[in-house]
């Protein structure tokens, strides 16, 4: 790998910080969105496209330089929030600089990320 994919954080960086898998059975449905779907062996680029056709959206594929910028982001997220598992949900109010982490199933649920959009919202 190119030193600037090892310094964008797109690998475990020997933290136990890693990428996002769906793990399901082999006999498995697949998932609801993905019904009626005939994404073909296209590359995923390809899939793309075809995925957001079908849902009648834009698609748009980032450059690397966005996707570093995102990754760098979210690795500064996950060190000022010291986020070390999952599922972890930080809503950050960009005007404010003000955050509020929520932690686990009991946490993230639609009442607690209302409360704190309201939360950060205030001034």
């Amino acid at each position: 790998m190119g030193k600037e994919v090892l310094d964008t954080g797109d690998r475990y960086n020997g933290t136990k910080k890693g990428r996002i898998y769906r793990i399901s059975g082999k006999d498995a449905a697949p998932p609801e969105w993905t019904q009626g779907l005939q994404l073909g062996g296209g590359a995923s680029g390809q899939q793309g496209e075809k995925l957001a056709d079908k849902k009648g959206i834009q698609y748009k594929q980032l450059n690397y330089s966005d996707v570093a910028l995102g990754l760098k982001y979210f690795k500064t997220l996950g060190t000022e929030f010291d986020i070390n598992s999952t599922p972890t949900l930080v809503l950050v109010n960009e005007a404010t600089k003000k955050g509020k982490k929520l932690y686990g199933f009991a946490e993230i649920n639609e009442e607690n990320i209302n409360k704190a959009i309201d939360k950060l919202s205030e001034k």
